[in-house]
């Protein structure tokens, strides 16, 4: 009420002079009529503060036509909430601001509405709504000096979030090899319940993990059965028990995690089982050739994993160390954690056994300048002690990491890394030796903090030189020694050169070389593909020669074919068939690999047509997700949060999904579409009408910060519209004038009172301002079925100013 009182009373004419400058607006007129100049004056006004979607706030201003001044601008900058560095963005949005009416989001929003990209601040004004948006770069959202650097925890209203996924390995004349894992979050804020678990062909139902988390700015709780890394170099093992750390994940400008590189060299095409403790991970069916495995299902830690590689000749197992973990943390920044509790076994079961010996352990990260940083651990037991130091160094072209431990019972270990580029040369290497004096039996590793058995030693080395045309030549070399055992390694060269493409047809020459503890190859072929929306298809024709007791030197051949479908706005389908052709063996196969709304599905079978023995791989992955807009099912990815969008209203109009601007996906009104993505993370969502008829909603962009566990509803309310034509008069049958129609956005009648609006079915009444004065207009029932409608003249009869609300 104080924002309309405080108006001068002549100040409506105003709202018609900045109101013309909306995008909708038909017919304008940009002079006042004789004796109202000083309307032109800023006039006094109370507006409605909104910062990244959401009101903060109301502060005084001064509005005049297309510009807008905060009467105290640091009191504006104290309503906002978050990383802001206040001193800068007060000076920013201090004297007259530029309302950019353009940037206003109307029910029949332009794409670019809701945005601004300030060089520190800005506003986008709404004078028809007294809404003042307050935008603020990027680079000054994390400043400050003592300002805070973390997101923005979530509301505390509850969400869970429910995946489910399987991974299945079937040869059809032997057992079914695979799993069905669940992941539970439920969440409410910062805190969370986590529980990972699932059923295993061979081992049964197991439990991954059940802990409680909760997330305090820079610190993190968690307790209960989870992972600990004692030993650094050793990887982590599974412990019951609490934790207290420092994090990065909620931190803006927190470093990305990286995983190192499995690297396989397959003389044929294969199929790559990644296991963990004997548990399937991943499932992936691969052709013949030096190929990187997928890791990005993988779960973060450092851990040894088998690799089990399946083809027509025959099963053969490579063991890899694989790191996925934090890098260096920022400066200024120590990162520390403090655990303890008990070690239990790994071997997945209901409720893993547990020791007896409990263990303390701290450590600590400390960037000591840009490139280096260092970094020290100590467990202890009644019994034991093992210190470990870690050292991290990244330049421009060239990261390493050097870890060593050493314990108090004669262990002792070391390991190094590296991985760079100069120029068109890249290279990724590691060494990993540990010695252990006494050793320790199984019976006893649950109560030893250096639980290995046998003296290791692992190299891994992977060069990789690309020319500035045409080929690009590389060389992979593994090599593991354990005491008690045969050492198994794997070096050789490979070559892929781009010949040429023509038109959608393309010719590459690949030579794969390999010698291994169990077998010697060679495989050089000619792979060309043909791509012609919707349809792909490729071939290779080659040689292979080699050795180790099956192998058959000769020629051999493959093809494959596939084509892609469109299923929904959100699905696609694509399905394949392939044939390979080696001596002694034909293998044909077929795939079909599904995307959409409600998840994933990829499948693939293959049989050799000689021998009769046949595989079935499958992948699946499917999730529900609730909050306080409901439960939902869908997601075709891992991911521990997610938006909910969901439209309601009336019509047959489909919206497209904008993410951080970037298209996601379609829904239509009346759906619902899940949209997963990374916690710790703040998002812009965001509709943009794509089909169907004239609308109206709300196309400002929504802003939420997800943690895990974390479900943003966002609902969206769609109205179809209808262009109506009239004329507007008084009460007396005089035309109003350069008038202007308070409906949003706001519409101008020209000299002779016509005027042209969309308006939204079922209105039956708009205010409107003329000469400095209100009055309201009343409308036939709009139907929804009209498009466009005729409404004659109208009259407008007078109302009271004070104490008529804003539409």
């Amino acid at each position: 009420m104080r924002r309309v009182l405080g108006l001068a009373p002549g100040f409506a004419l105003a709202l018609v002079l900045g109101a013309s400058g909306s995008a909708r607006s038909q017919l304008v007129t940009a002079a006042p009529p004789p004796g109202f100049d000083d309307l032109r004056e800023p006039q006094p006004a109370v507006v409605d503060v909104w910062f990244d979607g959401v009101p903060v706030g109301v502060a005084d201003a001064l509005v005049q036509p297309g510009a807008l001044r905060f009467d105290d601008p640091d009191a504006v900058t104290a309503l906002l909430p978050g990383t802001i560095d206040r001193t800068a963005v007060a000076a920013a949005l201090a004297g007259d601001l530029a309302a950019n009416a353009e940037r206003v989001c109307t029910d029949v929003p332009d794409p670019d509405c809701g945005l601004l990209e300030p060089s520190v601040a800005g506003i986008v004004f709404d004078i028809a709504t007294f809404r003042a948006d307050v935008f603020v770069a990027p680079a000054y959202r994390a400043a400050g000096g003592e300002q805070a650097v973390f997101l923005t925890p979530p509301d505390w209203s509850p969400s869970g979030v429910q995946s489910f996924s399987v991974a299945a390995s079937l040869a059809f004349d032997e057992d079914v090899t695979g799993v069905v894992g669940g992941r539970s979050l439920l969440a409410t804020g910062p805190l969370r319940l986590v529980a990972d678990y699932g059923v295993d062909a061979d081992l049964g139902y197991f439990t991954d993990g059940v802990v409680a988390e909760g997330d305090m700015g820079a610190w993190r709780i968690v307790a209960g059965l989870d992972r600990a890394a004692p030993v650094p170099l050793l990887g982590d093992r599974r412990f019951l028990g609490g934790r207290i750390e420092t994090t990065l994940d909620t931190r803006i400008d927190r470093d990305s995690i990286r995983g190192s590189p499995l690297v396989v060299s397959l003389p044929r095409r294969s199929q790559v089982e990644v296991l963990r403790d004997g548990r399937l991970l991943s499932v992936q069916s691969l052709p013949a050739g030096t190929q990187a495995v997928d890791t990005t299902s993988l779960p973060a830690g450092s851990y040894d994993v088998t690799l089990r590689i399946l083809s027509t000749q025959g099963v053969r197992e490579e063991q890899r160390f694989f790191v996925k973990n934090d890098a260096l943390p920022p400066a200024g920044s120590p990162q520390g954690v403090v655990e303890a509790g008990v070690f239990t076994e790994d071997e997945q079961s209901a409720w893993p056994a547990r020791g007896t010996t409990p263990f303390l352990r701290s450590g600590l990260r400390y960037r000591l300048f840009d490139p280096l940083a260092l970094g020290a651990d100590l467990a202890v037991t009644d019994e034991e002690a093992v210190l470990s130091l870690t050292g991290f160094a990244s330049w421009r072209r060239l990261e390493t990491a050097l870890d060593g431990f050493v314990s108090s019972q004669g262990g002792y270990g070391a390991g190094f890394a590296v991985r760079g580029d100069v120029g068109r040369f890249s290279y990724t290497g590691g060494v990993r030796r540990i010695l252990v004096d006494n050793g320790t039996d199984a019976a006893s590793e649950l109560d030893h903090l250096v639980a290995v058995e046998d003296d290791t030693t692992q190299l891994d080395l992977t060069l990789d030189y690309r020319f500035t045309e045409g080929p690009r030549i590389g060389l992979r070399a593994f090599w593991r020694d354990e005491r008690g055992a045969d050492a198994t390694y794997s070096v050789g060269p490979s070559l892929y050169w781009p010949i040429g493409r023509w038109s959608g047809t393309q010719l590459d020459l690949l030579v794969d070389a390999a010698t291994s503890d169990e077998e010697t190859f060679t495989f050089a072929r000619l792979r060309f593909s043909f791509d012609v929306d919707p349809w792909r298809v490729d071939g290779a024709a080659g040689f292979r020669t080699g050795r180790d007791g099956n192998t058959s030197n000769g020629p051999s051949a493959s093809a494959s074919i596939s084509r892609d479908w469109r299923t929904s706005p959100v699905g696609r389908l694509r399905a394949s068939a392939f044939v390979d052709q080696e001596p002694g063996a034909t293998t044909a196969g077929a795939a079909l690999a599904a995307r959409g709304g409600r998840g994933r599905l990829d499948v693939q079978a293959e049989q050799n047509l000689r021998r009769g023995d046949g595989r079935l791989a499958l992948n699946g992955f499917t999730s529900m997700v609730g909050g306080s807009g409901g439960v939902a099912v869908g997601g075709d990815r891992v991911q521990d949060g997610a938006f909910l969008v969901a439209l309601e209203g009336e019509g047959d109009a489909t919206f497209e999904v904008l993410v951080d601007e970037r298209p996601y996906g379609r829904v239509d009104v009346g759906g619902r579409l899940v949209v997963p993505l990374r916690p710790y993370d703040s998002y812009s969502v965001r509709l943009r009408h794509v089909a169907g008829p004239l609308v109206g909603y709300d196309g400002r962009p929504r802003h939420r910060t997800l943690y895990p566990g974390t479900v943003a509803t966002e609902a969206w309310t769609v109205a179809p519209l209808v262009s109506v034509f009239g004329r507007l008069v008084d009460h007396q049958g005089t035309p109003l004038a350069d008038a202007t129609l308070l409906t949003e956005p706001p519409f101008a009648t020209d000299g002779a009172g016509y005027f042209q609006a969309d308006l939204p079915t079922g209105r039956t009444r708009v205010e409107a301002t003329a000469h400095g004065r209100r009055c309201r207009l009343r409308l036939p029932v709009l139907e929804p079925a009209a498009t466009y409608r005729r409404l004659g003249t109208i009259p407008c009869d007078p109302v009271d100013t004070a104490s008529s609300s804003r539409p």
